[in-house]
């Protein structure tokens, strides 16, 4: 269950350390192992489009159709027209199969029709079982077809038949291909490269089949046959070196360096689960969002036919474009491949520095790739014969539409991680049906006598704008509201008793003497009187009883108000004094046990969606003990056992302070863990019926809202931070005395001069944040932590009985989490920005 998961791994965190180990051989390979894996895939894909598409050229560019199109609606022939139909060289064993165009068009397409049967089943298996064997079998299988293909051609003596079940076949290994690798990406792919790698890894397809057209004109004077022994012999060595040394996750690949492992696990997507899991077709199918995706393919794939007939019939038949530029046509593709690594690189830039949330940044590339792209070929139709022009048109066209991948592409990694596969094959089942269609309209449309092109560009542009206009968050209507109202004191109740249900379960496992919290050491300076306590327990759960405790479905969140009682915290101490242990070296060593009682607990825990179900993730939750009472045991003449007390309302004023911050964090993991096996198990389908995917967008839009709102206030922060040179905090010296903790040295000292903490220009928001507003002001909560959190000291003493130490400290903290709560006011038509809490909950 995705409750128990992520809470079992919340208190794993607080409680363990991460060790960090290195293969031998790590070092040996140049490039980190991701961008290996992004290297290794790219050339797949290229490979890949180049073997589909070398039929396609065979059977479309030698076909031998030199009549020309004298129309109205068509330019003049020039020169350089007469010149190119004299001079294209043609090998004419080639055409010995007397194919119609209509039957060559039929090849090319029976492989995109193909490809349907296998895209959403092969993203069904690698979200299940993980994409790299599922690419391996296709690469392999997809070599061996094209590696036939020579054969079967010949052997069928021409038949159609022959040619079409080898293309089908084709189809449906390759179909595979494309949702695999991006299931694999989900794995391998953080979230602040996901633009990038996704870019380098689809935008080499592009590149693929411009590689069969260099091939084609390569061989076209002799035989076409080693275009196909030489793809699929490179396809082979590809499948060999991928199954070598590409893992199905990082996590599974043992020659990742420390500093990639550490980088991959501080950057991994949390909602991400390996295994089985039960696929929500039914939300899948009725997301808005998918759909939105959906009408953007549609757009993408349409405008994509339509340039590509532009080059194939608008060139030569209708504007009559001559030899020198049919080369220059087709130059542009190259460029556009290294146009979606940048694009993907300003896209990740964008995310990573804060700059833009990743929702502004999508949407901004897929404006760019829809809306200008439809104007470019809108304004061909209007250029009439100027060549020129057109071509100028058509260029920018293309380099607006790099933007593609970084916008359009990425979204299922940014939508599902967990099922990004089954997504972009519905995506892409789209896509290939619009291919199908689209082929068959525009040929209809640019194959009459009339040529008029202009109707494929109107219908691009209507299409496009439909895509964009369905990726806009609409805000919560009046209506939703009161069935939110209607439906929370139903779901409250049900809440209540399964939270009950769920405690008395969790206290009969602490019966069991399952659950022992160990804390970590505490050492105190009070003047020159040092206090140590060690070996500090909490050894049991505490009851979570409710006062009150209720729903704010509108702001996804939950309003707590606990009372979990007196709690206490057992251990040792030892206390000493500097000035004392110059004259007498003693000490003082007992047994102590601090309590807090009548504990109670009340704030807010902000809810996100996963799946059908809440999950609880930000915690705005005050703890407050009405005393703190401090017990301590200790031994006189080695037999008689003395006991004291003292207490005060004021924990700041007790050793309770110094332990206080460990025991919150420790009732904030438990209460997650109780609380998240509750709400999981309430079906957000369920709740709202046919509403619920209008929650849903409302939801994302909320939290989208509060990172954007935390994005632009860390981004000014870090501004500030860098021009005043504050990256650095100064930490206090370290001044200790002790006896026994080092290799069975009796006594000895430590010291250290001033300290320092950073980079604090790296704050960087760790998920997505909670919000709840009124009328007069907006309050943001939710976790944010230091990329790069080093510490040290310049300089130390140590001297252990004869023996004198010296030196510096420096180190890395690579686990760490900082809980901020931000409230904006409105004050008029101005804004104030207040910083109500700071905490730290995780150091590791």
């Amino acid at each position: 269950m995705p409750g128990s998961h992520r809470s079992s791994e919340l208190t794993w965190s607080s409680t363990s350390r991460i060790s960090y180990s290195e293969h031998k051989y790590a070092k040996c390979f140049v490039i980190p192992q991701r961008y290996l894996f992004c290297l290794l895939a790219s050339l797949i894909m290229l490979n890949a489009y180049s073997i589909h598409s070398a039929l396609e050229v065979i059977a479309v560019e030698y076909f031998d159709s030199d009549k020309t199109t004298n129309t109205s609606d068509t330019c003049p022939s020039t020169p350089d027209t007469r010149k190119q139909i004299a001079k294209r060289p043609r090998n004419r064993s080639l055409l010995v199969y007397d194919w119609s165009l209509e039957t060559r068009l039929i090849i090319k397409d029976s492989f995109y029709w193909s490809r349907l049967l296998t895209i959403i089943p092969g993203g069904f298996v690698s979200d299940q079982l993980g994409g790299k064997y599922v690419v391996t079998l296709s690469v392999l299988f997809s070599a061996f077809c094209h590696l036939m293909a020579p054969a079967v051609v010949d052997l069928g003596a021409g038949k159609v038949g022959f040619v079409v079940a080898l293309r089908v076949l084709n189809g449906c290994f390759q179909g595979v291909l494309q949702s695999a690798v991006l299931s694999l990406l989900a794995r391998w792919a953080p979230p602040s490269e996901r633009a990038l790698m996704a870019s380098l890894v689809y935008g080499s397809a592009s590149l693929g089949e411009q590689i069969a057209i260099a091939m084609h004109k390569a061989f076209m004077n002799y035989t076409w046959r080693p275009m196909f022994y030489l793809s699929a012999g490179v396809h082979v060595v590809f499948c060999f070196v991928w199954h070598l040394l590409v893992y199905p996750s990082h996590r599974d690949n043992p020659f990742l360096t420390v500093r990639e492992k550490r980088f991959l696990d501080e950057e991994a997507d949390e909602s991400l689960v390996e295994g089985w899991k039960k696929v929500p077709w039914g939300r899948i199918l009725k997301s808005g969002a998918l759909w939105s995706l959906g009408f953007l393919q549609v757009g993408s794939s349409w405008s994509y036919q339509v340039y590509r007939k532009i080059l194939e019939w608008y060139l030569p038949r209708v504007l009559k474009s001559g030899v020198p530029w049919e080369s220059a046509w087709w130059t542009p593709f190259f460029l556009y491949f290294w146009l979606t690594i940048f694009c993907g690189f300003v896209a990740d830039w964008f995310v990573k520095g804060n700059h833009l949330s990743v929702t502004t940044v999508r949407k901004t590339f897929a404006l760019i790739g829809n809306y200008l792209t439809a104007l470019c070929l809108m304004f061909v139709t209007f250029e009439g014969c100027n060549s020129v022009t057109v071509m100028v048109y058509t260029t920018v066209w293309l380099c607006l539409d790099a933007t593609y991948y970084a916008s359009t592409l990425v979204l299922p990694l940014d939508l599902t991680s967990n099922f990004a596969g089954i997504t972009i094959g519905i995506m892409w089942t789209v896509e290939n049906l619009v291919i199908g269609l689209s082929r068959y309209v525009v040929n209809l449309l640019t194959t009459d006598s009339r040529m008029n092109s202009n109707v494929p560009y109107v219908v691009l542009f209507t299409i496009q704008i439909i895509g964009i206009s369905n990726q806009q968050l609409i805000d919560l209507p009046s209506e939703m509201k009161e069935v939110l109202l209607e439906i929370s004191p139903n779901f409250d109740e049900n809440l209540k008793r399964a939270f009950r249900n769920e405690g008395v379960r969790l206290q009969r496992v602490q019966n069991n003497g399952r659950f022992i919290h160990q804390l970590d050491d505490v050492l105190l300076s009070i003047d020159d009187t040092k206090i140590e306590l060690r070996n500090l327990k909490f050894p049991w759960i505490p009851d979570f009883r409710i006062v009150d405790l209720s729903s704010d479905l509108p702001m996804s969140c939950l309003d707590l108000n606990l009372n979990l009682g007196n709690l206490r915290i057992e251990g040792e101490y030892e206390a000493n004094n500097t000035t004392l242990r110059r004259w007498l070296p003693v000490s003082h060593i007992g047994r102590i046990v601090i309590g807090f009682n009548n504990v109670r607990a009340n704030g807010k825990v902000g809810l996100v969606l996963e799946q059908d179900s809440f999950v609880p993730q930000n915690y705005d939750i005050r703890y407050e003990p009405t005393d703190v009472v401090i017990r301590v045991s200790y031994h006189v003449d080695g037999e008689n056992e003395v006991q004291n007390e003292i207490s005060n309302s004021d924990i700041e004023a007790t050793l309770g302070k110094t332990v206080w911050v460990q025991l919150t964090e420790i009732l904030s993991n438990l209460l997650h863990r109780q609380l998240g096996e509750v709400v999981v198990e309430f079906s957000v389908t369920e709740l709202l019926v046919d509403r619920d995917e209008e929650y849903r967008e409302y939801a994302k839009g909320q939290a989208a809202r509060a990172n954007k709102l935390l994005d632009s206030l860390l981004c000014s922060a870090k501004d500030y931070l860098v021009a005043k040179d504050l990256r650095t905090v100064k930490t206090p010296p370290f001044d200790v005395v002790f006896k026994g903790k080092v290799s069975g040295v009796q006594q000895g000292t430590f010291s250290t001069g001033e300290g320092f903490l950073q980079d604090l220009a790296t704050l960087t928001r760790r998920h997505s944040f909670s919000l709840y507003e009124d009328k007069h002001k907006l309050t943001i909560y939710g976790g944010i932590r230091l990329r790069e959190f080093k510490l040290g000291y310049g300089g130390y003493q140590g001297q252990y009985e004869e023996t004198a130490v010296s030196g510096s400290i420096k180190g890395s903290l690579y686990k760490n989490e900082i809980f901020v709560k931000i409230t904006v006011k409105k004050e008029g038509e101005r804004c104030s920005t207040q910083l109500d809490s700071v905490q730290v909950v995780v150091v590791k």
